[in-house]
């Protein structure tokens, strides 16, 4: 398929030239480009959300802050002057649920919350930046849908209730 390079095309997400090296081979400009990548927490990597300020570390906010916004802005730098300029395309990075950085009372999550804002704020500067030479062009940050997966489950305790696995207002960040 023309434009196509897949999911896990032999990049790596905070590796600069792996990513430019990705993207120039592929053959044509591609009308979706989708970032999926992403950390909350790994724990046998000893990478943690800092549920509080007292569980802050630099390692894991370090690498939330690698992962979260930094790789998608590498691959952004790469791939946004790559799409077509004449039709309509679209950047679109997962970012956090409206239950993780907006509408959360309880606080917490500090590094992948922040991490996570970064990114949002990425998606704002590229889509003013790409306004001129790729009027056509969308950059959007979409939400994950909610969930309660296992690897939410070390952190269950904060949720008393199912309501922070409910379905958050949907909420994109775009500036066409």
């Amino acid at each position: 398929m023309p434009g196509h390079v897949g999911p896990c095309s032999g990049f790596g997400l905070t590796d600069k030239d792996s990513i430019a090296d990705a993207v120039t081979k592929i053959d044509a400009p591609p009308e979706l480009a989708l970032v999926t990548a992403g950390i909350w927490h790994n724990a046998t990597r000893n990478i943690f959300p800092g549920k509080t300020m007292r569980s802050l570390y630099a390692a894991s906010m370090t690498r939330a802050f690698a992962i979260n916004p930094t790789g998608p802005a590498l691959i952004a730098k790469h791939m946004l002057p790559r799409l077509p300029r004449e039709r309509r395309a679209v950047f679109a990075v997962l970012s956090a649920g409206g239950g993780s950085n907006w509408r959360q009372p309880a606080g917490g999550w500090h590094a992948y919350r922040a991490s996570k804002a970064a990114l949002d704020m990425m998606v704002v500067n590229f889509t003013i930046e790409m306004r001129r030479p790729h009027p056509e062009v969308i950059v959007v940050a979409l939400p994950p849908a909610p969930s309660a997966p296992r690897f939410q489950h070390p952190f269950r305790a904060v949720c008393q209730q199912e309501s922070c696995f409910r379905p958050p207002r949907q909420r994109t960040i775009s500036c066409r």
